[in-house]
């Protein structure tokens, strides 16, 4: 009995019915896609970690960066992404909430290093989540945290008294840290920033023996201003559980 008033009832929509049922239909779907690979605030989705919980990093990228006065050349230096990297892990390892993998594992090692490498002197994209699920399943890591740097801002003055003179070069660092927690799949950036003026131009960083010096100029300082403001705004924001 009930079949032909359904029938009838079908014939009888109008096209702005079916219409908003289409259109229901797609909004519904839409909230139920799954979460995509996104930098986010901690009003909107907070991320929550487990105190103690295994962090990677696995790379510093150069942005575009523009610091001018032959700058350039010295900060495309693998040794500078090796540096960075190594920074950026003693920041995190100084909180108190992570624990780094281990690097005694030759293959883990080398797996790293190959990475650390590449995302430093090849330009490319910042890592997608493909990639950083397979970065983590072979680091057999739990969070994984990379970085990007811009220098922007370089200038140089000469300062003249008398028959003495001096160029002072100006550069704004922008550091850009993330970290990837492998099991909600999300991705939370924070800033940090800082500035230095020293005498001479083109030089950025000086090296002590084969490793970046960072208490060598101000620009290393401000560099290392940068990334520890940039942990700690990042760390601040997430809510870490025992």
């Amino acid at each position: 009995m009930h079949k032909p008033r359904a029938k009838y009832w079908l014939r009888t929509l109008d096209s702005k019915s079916i219409l908003l049922s289409v259109v229901l239909s797609v909004v519904l779907l839409a909230c139920a896609a799954p979460a995509t690979h996104r930098d986010v605030t901690p009003e909107a989705t907070p991320l929550s970690l487990h105190s103690g919980a295994t962090l990677a990093v696995i790379g510093v990228r150069r942005g575009e960066s523009h610091p001018g006065n032959g700058a350039s050349a010295s900060v495309a230096d693998r040794r500078v992404g090796f540096g960075l990297t190594s920074l950026l892990a003693e920041f995190f390892f100084d909180t108190g909430k992570f624990r780094l993998v281990e690097e005694k594992d030759v293959r883990k090692r080398e797996f790293l290093e190959d990475l650390v490498s590449t995302y430093w002197v090849e330009p490319r994209a910042p890592y997608g989540l493909q990639e950083l699920g397979r970065v983590a399943q072979h680091l057999e890591a739990t969070v994984l945290a990379y970085s990007s740097v811009t220098y922007t801002g370089a200038a140089s003055q000469r300062l003249a008294i008398g028959p003495l003179s001096r160029v002072e070069q100006k550069l704004r660092v922008l550091v850009d840290v993330c970290l990837y927690d492998t099991s909600t799949r999300v991705t939370v950036c924070r800033e940090g920033q800082g500035e230095a003026r020293q005498e001479g131009s083109g030089v950025v960083y000086e090296f002590r023996a084969d490793s970046l010096d960072f208490e060598k100029n101000a620009v290393g300082r401000a560099t290392k201003q940068a990334v520890g403001l940039a942990v700690q705004n990042l760390v601040t924001s997430i809510t870490f559980s025992p």
